[in-house]
């Protein structure tokens, strides 16, 4: 659900605080109470007008300074949550392996510079992606001998685990990748996905070991 910007809330806001000033003045000038409900005339007490009117404009005010601090502090943080995000980013960007945040549905919720190096710019980012898709350009989760299924195995497990994938480059050459996967929890402790590193482990050998 789109939020409307805080200026259109405070214009709506203005203009309802303005409507209840006039429509106190309109029922003092026209006596309402006299022409709709058949009750005693009564003259017009602008003084009595001028005092509503003026508690109307204070709570008016008080409204629009309230939620122009709730604005302020909304973007304050919203800034703090993007710069600890720009900061997070900075670091895993840093890692020379690739390292993605996968959840439980295999989508990809943070990688670094060198996972998206390694999908050479063939993912979307703009739009929900998956780890298979990233590394092994693969339209269906990894499985079998070759593609182990490292978040199968840490949910299986509830433990670390390290897996080998067997991998082509573009010019045909085998590459032998090692994938290390941790559990991902969240602040409940519940398993919410893995945190996954890949490098290559340039070992052809290892992977008869599997």
């Amino acid at each position: 659900m789109k939020i409307p910007r805080v200026n259109a809330i405070i214009a709506i806001s203005v203009a309802g605080f303005i409507l209840a000033v006039l429509l106190i003045a309109a029922n003092e000038i026209l006596d309402i109470p006299s022409r709709v409900f058949n009750a005693p005339p009564t003259l017009i007490n602008w003084t009595e007008i001028s005092i509503e009117a003026i508690f109307v404009l204070i709570v008016g005010s008080l409204t629009v300074f309230i939620i122009r601090r709730l604005d302020l502090r909304r973007k304050q943080a919203k800034e703090a949550l993007a710069a600890a995000h720009a900061f997070q980013q900075s670091i895993i960007d840093g890692v020379a392996d690739s390292i993605m945040v996968i959840d439980l549905d295999y989508r990809v919720k943070l990688m670094n510079r060198a996972a998206r190096e390694f999908s050479s710019g063939l993912i979307d980012t703009s739009k929900p992606f998956f780890c298979y898709q990233v590394h092994w350009q693969r339209d269906k989760p990894c499985g079998g001998r070759r593609y182990p299924c490292p978040l199968e195995k840490v949910r299986e497990s509830g433990r670390p685990v390290t897996v080998l994938h067997e991998h082509y480059r573009v010019n045909e050459e085998r590459q032998f990748l090692e994938v290390i996967a941790a559990p991902f929890l969240g602040t409940d402790g519940t398993f919410q996905g893995i945190i996954e590193s890949v490098r290559d482990c340039c070992q052809s050998a290892k992977w008869d070991t599997f």
